[in-house]
């Protein structure tokens, strides 16, 4: 039953989930860094706080956007063991991806 061709869909889905995931965050890691000179420059750390504070409530919401979302409208359209194996495949691939950037940080020290 696992093996239909809408639980293996969910289950790629999940992968694409996770790597846009993943992305998204490389991409706000990315930005973070390259404003954080001009932030230590800065005159008003009151703007370095709602900066940051502004950052991680949009990443917030863009994240749960990216691994919510499906699975809710799966369970709004009573697909629950699809949505269940989707919201569980999306974090099951996050946990590979963060076992994987983990072991390469700890082989390089």
């Amino acid at each position: 039953m696992l093996h239909t061709k809408t639980y293996r869909k969910a289950f790629w889905t999940g992968l694409a989930h996770a790597l846009m995931v993943v992305l998204y965050t490389l991409f706000v890691a990315l930005v973070w860094l390259s404003l954080v000179p001009y932030l230590q420059q800065s005159s008003m750390p009151a703007l370095v706080v709602v900066l940051a504070l502004f950052i991680m409530l949009v990443s917030t919401g863009v994240i749960a956007y990216i691994i919510f979302f499906a699975p809710m409208k799966l369970i709004v359209h009573h697909q629950f063991k699809a949505a269940s194996i989707l919201i569980s495949s999306t974090f099951g691939w996050l946990f590979v991806c963060l076992s994987i950037c983990m072991i390469s940080v700890l082989t390089t020290f």
